[in-house]
């Protein structure tokens, strides 16, 4: 159980740092509603709103995460290998053909 979320606690953190790093994500403010009535979501400093992120469901021991210029982001599980998104990490390909090892 502590190994899990101590799992939770170092994607999160490391997800933050990245996203951080490059700027966060797209700017919204608390002032654009849905839907009229709706409750407004508190801002973050700079407007900025965080967005989930996906990983891979196989993925339970991540170990590192590299963004590149392309925008592709790169993870590395220690079990499962190494997966690429081109999509910000709405959804990942495993890419170790070719590889010698998948211990990421």
């Amino acid at each position: 159980m502590f190994r899990v979320k101590l799992l939770v606690v170092f994607t999160t953190t490391l997800l933050l740092a990245a996203m951080a790093a490059c700027g966060g994500g797209a700017a919204k403010t608390a002032n654009n509603l849905s839907s009229p009535g709706q409750t407004p979501t508190p801002t973050p400093t700079g407007g900025t709103i965080w967005q989930k992120v996906n990983v891979p469901t196989a993925a339970t021991q991540l170990n590192y995460i590299a963004f590149n210029s392309s925008n592709h982001w790169f993870i590395a599980d220690r079990n499962q290998g190494f997966y690429r998104s081109t999509d910000q990490g709405a959804t990942w390909t495993k890419i170790n053909a070719g590889l010698t090892t998948t211990l990421g």
